[in-house]
């Protein structure tokens, strides 16, 4: 609905911390144009700050997303992600991003009730497509 939204708590089901939904041309940079892979909105992390995603007191599973660094300075950066139980991490995985395209990461965390997403030194990434299994009452 605008040009920047934070995704509101609760969204899909979610909680959502850093995580901003952006229409893909406001803001220009390669990465937010090249990610989009459905509709017109990406998403991004705010001021390169790791995104947090928690279950909500509910475990999910993370499926996998498109992701991209949004300028070309960082090409190559590290998108480091993690799967949480609790005080554990028991999904670690790293992953080369470039502002020219998407990377699919096939993540298939299972049973977590924490996900953690972060650039290695704090440049911001794009992604679109996430996709997570929650369980419905």
């Amino acid at each position: 609905r605008a040009i920047i939204e934070k995704l509101p708590m609760g969204y899909q089901g979610l909680g959502w911390d850093y995580l901003l939904a952006i229409d893909n041309q406001h803001y220009r940079g390669p990465g937010y144009v090249n990610v989009l892979s459905s509709g017109r909105a990406v998403g991004y992390n705010s001021s390169g700050y790791p995104v947090t995603v928690t279950g909500l007191g509910e475990r999910f599973d993370f499926e996998g997303g498109y992701f991209t660094v949004a300028w070309p300075q960082a090409e190559g950066e590290i998108l480091e992600v993690e799967g949480w139980r609790g005080e554990e991490p028991v999904y670690r995985d790293a992953v080369a991003l470039s502002h020219l395209g998407p990377v699919w990461f096939a993540a298939d965390y299972r049973d977590i009730d924490r996900l953690v997403l972060r650039s290695r030194h704090y440049w911001q990434f794009s992604c679109d497509d996430l996709v997570f299994r929650v369980a419905r009452e």
